[in-house]
C-alpha cells in the first residue's frame, strides 16, 4: 500500500514540476525581424508573428529582386516586441513555394547563455530553394520610431 502511495505522488509531482518547466519565461525577448530577397526575382512575403499564441502581426511586404550585391529587405520593429515571452514568427512566400516558422523555443535550444543581452534579433533570408534563419543578440531590447 505504501509503495502505491509513493508511486502516485511521485507520478503526480513529476507531472506538476513538468508543466511548470513548459512555463518557463524565455529568457530574452524577440527585439527585431529582418528579411531580406537573395532572389533574382522580386517576391512577396507574408510575415505572421503570434505573442504568447495570439496574432500581433500579420502584413505583407513586397521585395524587389537582387540587382548584383544590392538586395531588397524589410525590418520589423514594433512597439509589441521586447517582452520576455513566447514569440513565434513565419514568413511565406505568398506564391506558396517556400514556408518557415521559428519560435522562441527555437532560439532558447540555440543559445544556452545569452548573457546581459536583452533581446534577440531574427533575420531570414529567401533564397533560391529555401528560407535561412540567423540569429542575433541585442544588449537592449529596441524602441519603435
Amino acid at each position: 500500500m505504501r509503495r502505491r502511495t509513493l508511486l502516485v505522488t511521485l507520478g503526480v509531482s513529476v507531472a506538476t514540476l513538468s508543466g511548470c518547466v513548459g512555463e518557463q519565461s524565455p529568457e530574452v525577448g524577440l527585439g527585431k525581424i529582418g528579411v531580406m530577397n537573395r532572389r533574382q526575382n522580386s517576391v512577396s512575403i507574408h510575415v505572421t508573428v503570434e505573442k504568447r499564441g495570439e496574432g500581433v502581426y500579420d502584413v505583407t511586404h513586397d521585395l524587389a529582386g537582387r540587382t548584383g550585391n544590392i538586395v531588397d529587405g524589410t525590418t520589423i520593429i514594433e512597439e509589441w516586441m521586447g517582452d520576455r515571452t513566447r514569440y513565434s514568427v513565419s514568413v511565406a512566400l505568398t506564391d506558396g513555394d517556400l514556408e518557415t516558422t521559428y519560435s522562441t523555443a527555437d532560439a532558447e535550444s540555440f543559445v544556452d547563455d545569452w548573457g546581459t543581452n536583452q533581446c534577440f534579433s531574427l533575420f531570414f533570408t529567401i533564397e533560391t530553394n529555401q528560407i535561412s534563419t540567423a540569429l542575433g543578440a541585442m544588449e537592449s531590447c529596441p524602441t519603435p520610431s
